[in-house]
């Protein structure tokens, strides 16, 4: 079965209006679109359409918190705060933050711009939002608690999230 064949099929089978993927193998890039951009339009995705990151960066996030953790630079199931001193986080583990069990409410969105201050722009603006629940004790899908967890990979690299 090609790429394509796949990336279509599996597209209809989960009801997904339209898709992309690029597959890297060495220096050969394979890029399949399928579906619509925009179904009420009848705008076809192309290899050059643009989609909004959205999530996926939540994924991003908790690989590079494993990355550091697997280096032994961090410990998930240390409190955050033991990184992130000036922050006031309770409790609250790395392990938390990536299973979104943080407790962490999910914060507004804001953008706090770009480059090396931004990530940590946003956790300052969301130090005093409330608790939804105690940390680990509930399920609560968050922004926040990704932000956090993308400070704390800037603190121990040394390096802005967008490098």
């Amino acid at each position: 079965m090609s790429i394509e064949t796949m990336v279509k099929e599996t597209a209809e089978s989960l009801g997904v209006v339209g898709a992309q993927v690029a597959v890297v193998s060495g220096g050969d890039v394979r890029v399949c679109s399928t579906g619509l951009a925009n179904a009420a339009l009848g705008i076809p995705v192309t290899d050059d359409t643009l989609f909004q990151i959205g999530s996926t960066t939540k994924v991003y996030t908790a690989a590079l918190v494993m990355q550091l953790a697997d280096a032994g630079q961090v410990d998930i199931d240390a409190p955050v705060s033991n990184y992130l001193p000036e922050h006031h986080f309770g409790a609250i583990t790395p392990r938390q933050l990536m299973a979104m069990t943080s407790g962490l409410d999910n914060g507004p969105y804001a953008d706090t711009g770009r480059g090396d201050d931004c990530v940590a722009a946003y956790v300052r603006l969301i130090r005093d939002i409330p608790a939804i629940h105690q940390p680990g004790a509930g399920f609560g899908y968050t922004n926040a608690s990704t932000i956090v967890s993308g400070l704390l990979v800037e603190r121990i690299t040394g390096q802005c999230w967008d490098d």
